[in-house]
This record gives structure tokens, sequence and C-alpha cells, in this order.
């Protein structure tokens, strides 16, 4: 099931628990951890451990989520089995493939991946863990056309929202949140995912695109999320939506994000 409301990323270095109070208190209700970074960083099971307590003490959900660098990348096994660890480690609601840079050109790779991280959530839901669903996140549209495995991607989440009941996409529309090509793009993944299946990932930090708001700050995340979220009513029509990142936010930032949140009843 595709988790409402707002949701942050945290970095390597996870979150305080002053930091967590503060996130609940503009009302954030995710908050994904790392579990790999694409240098090949991995988060240690103490780490993971420690980081989901203080996201639950402070009343939200943890998440879990891996971003495999190239060499990783090509052992599907390997990078399937650490996520889903870290997800049972962390007590995590979803285990979330970032599936970006390293897996363009290479649909085999990304198909075992995936098959891998299903297997390995099957063999940990026989063994009694605490029930986790999977997700996966990425940048760009099938319309852009280039050698991203869409194919392999599409037919794995269908499957999943089928059967289990996940499979949601969290689609990086980062710098098309600064124009219409972040509804138009909603609408076209909507085509495969359903109008529920896909949470917008906005940044809160080092945009590149320019817009009447500014690059950054409280003005330019306000009016990213009304591009974003908003259909031509005015109508907010997402399930939810996550920001990169848990560090980057000011009070200016989670003052809008509460607003938000409260407006629209995340």
């Amino acid at each position: 099931m595709t988790p409402r409301g707002l949701g942050v990323y945290c970095g390597r270095s996870g979150l305080t628990p002053a930091r967590a109070r503060v996130l609940a208190a503009a009302r954030v209700r995710h908050v994904a951890l790392c579990c790999e970074a694409v240098d090949g960083w991995r988060a240690s099971s103490e780490s993971l451990a420690w980081h989901g307590a203080v996201v639950r003490a402070a009343g939200m959900t943890p998440h879990v989520y891996a971003f495999p660098g190239a060499a990783r990348a090509r052992t599907p096994v390997l990078v399937a089995e650490a996520l889903c660890t870290a997800a049972v480690i962390a007590g995590a609601a979803t285990a979330i493939l970032d599936a970006e840079a390293p897996y363009r050109g290479r649909p085999v790779e990304l198909r075992e991946t995936l098959a891998a991280m299903a297997r390995a959530w099957a063999e940990d839901m026989g063994a009694g863990h605490d029930a986790y669903a999977l997700a996966s996140t990425t940048l760009g549209l099938p319309s852009d056309g280039g050698r991203w495995p869409w194919g392999e991607l599409t037919g794995w989440s269908q499957r999943r929202q089928r059967v289990e009941g996940d499979g949601w996409l969290g689609w990086q529309c980062y710098e098309r949140a600064a124009s219409q090509r972040a509804r138009a793009g909603l609408l076209e993944l909507r085509a495969t995912w359903g109008a529920d299946g896909v949470l917008p990932h906005l940044a809160s930090y080092a945009r590149s695109t320019a817009t009447p708001e500014g690059l950054d700050g409280a003005d330019r995340l306000a009016a990213d999320l009304r591009r974003a979220c908003l259909d031509e009513r005015g109508v907010c029509d997402v399930p939810g939506v996550w920001l990169w990142s848990a560090a980057s936010l000011d009070a200016g930032e989670l003052a809008v994000m509460r607003a938000w949140a409260d407006g629209y009843g995340w």
C-alpha cells in the first residue's frame, strides 16, 4: 500500500532524536533511512536499529532505501538481500530500491535485483518477520527515451501491485517541479502505476532550474508542491509527497510542509 502524507529521506548520517521531533512537528509521517550509498558505503546493523527506533519514538514510520553503485548493481542478490535485511533490522515499513544511473542500459541486472528482492521478502515473511512492503524510486520518464529499462520496472511493479498490494513508484521530479512538466510526468506514470501508485519526490536544495520563487527556500517549496500535487482545479490528488532531504529543510520550509499537510488532510 502506498504510504500517505509527507515523507523525507535521510543521508547516511541519519537523524538525531531532536531533529526527528522537529520533523514530526512539521507533520512528517515517513522517514527513509539510507542503508547503502552509491560509493559503496553501507549502514551498520546497530545504526539501522537505532535510527529506526528514533523515528518510531517521534511518532513517525521508518523506511529504508538503497542506492547501489555500478559495481554493486552487478551483484543483484547481494543488493536485494542487504536491502531486505536492513528493512527487518530497522523495523521499516518499506524496502525501497533507488534504481537510477547504475541500472541504465542494464535490464538484466535490474530485473534480477527486483526478482531477488521479491524472493528475500518472501523468505522474511515466511520466517515470521514483521511485514514490510517493496517499492522503487527513479528519475526520468518512459517518454524521455534513452537506455533506462522501464519495462523491467513496470512489469515488476504491476505484479507486486496485483498480488501483494505494494510496488509503488517514488518519482524524483526534482527539476521538473519548476514547471508544469511535473504534472505531465505524473499523469504519464499514472497510466502504468495508477493514481495512488506514484509518489512525487521533490528536492529542497541545490536545484538548478530558476523560477519566480527562486532556486531554494520556503516560497520555492510551496510552489513546487502546487505544481506537482494540484490538478487543474487546484485539488491535491496525490497520496503524499516525499522530500530530499531531512537535513536540508529549514524552518520556513518546515512551516510550508506543516501548512500543506494540515490543509490537505495529510
